[in-house]
């Protein structure tokens, strides 16, 4: 059996994760450290010294965050599901979708 096609939230879980801390490994190891209260003179060479790291490693947490929403994507009909197996999604479901209807209850 197939790891991924019983469980598919697992993948994009474990690789938003994953890319998160690579993303801040790159970041963080690979750059030279930035010097204590630098001028600005100081941090802009830094940042011209160490933009391979820089670049690479904010590529890396974008490449997270976009499986984030992926998982997010997948995640979203289930939670739907959970709110209100019942519902009629088709016909009239559009304020349980939205979640305009938690509001009336302030009215």
């Amino acid at each position: 059996m197939n790891l991924v096609k019983q469980r598919p939230l697992l993948l994009p879980a474990v690789l938003s994760i994953g890319l998160w801390i690579c993303g801040l490994v790159v970041i963080n190891n690979f750059s030279d450290k930035i010097p204590h209260h630098p001028t600005d003179a100081q941090l802009l060479s830094w940042i011209q010294g160490n933009q391979n790291p820089i670049t690479s490693g904010s590529w890396l947490w974008t490449l997270g965050c976009l499986s984030f929403l992926w998982f997010a994507a997948l995640l979203r009909p289930r939670v739907a599901e959970a709110e209100d197996p019942e519902a009629d999604r088709e016909d009239g479901g559009n304020e349980k979708r939205t979640g305009f209807h938690r509001f009336d209850s302030f009215t």
